[in-house]
């Protein structure tokens, strides 16, 4: 995919300490892409609703908070590394979910 390969030669890209943690990045990224589906066929074209979207499918998938939120900072480093080939980065990635429930 030539998003990821974009992102995987960016020199700002994150550089996790271990392969595992680089692996999740990209697991995380495919997750997405997975998620908005075959209709967005351009990186450019992801908004804001997207990336709200996804966060809520994170909500209620019954993952952890804190593996939600590592999940969303991944993605906040993605868009935030690539935001030069975007117009506007989806700003749901600046916020972590807050767990409400205790």
């Amino acid at each position: 995919d030539k998003v990821w390969e974009t992102y995987s030669k960016h020199p700002d890209k994150a550089t996790p300490a271990t392969k595992h943690e680089e692996l999740s990045y990209e697991s995380t990224f495919n997750e997405f892409r997975t998620f908005i589906g075959p209709k967005i066929k351009q990186f450019a074209n992801v908004t804001a609703e997207h990336a709200a979207a996804f966060s809520d499918y994170l909500k209620e998938s019954g993952i952890s908070v804190s593996t939600h939120n590592r999940k969303i900072i991944r993605l906040r480093k993605i868009f935030e590394t690539l935001k030069d080939y975007r117009e506007e980065n989806p700003k749901i990635f600046i916020n972590n979910f807050v767990d409400n429930r205790f």
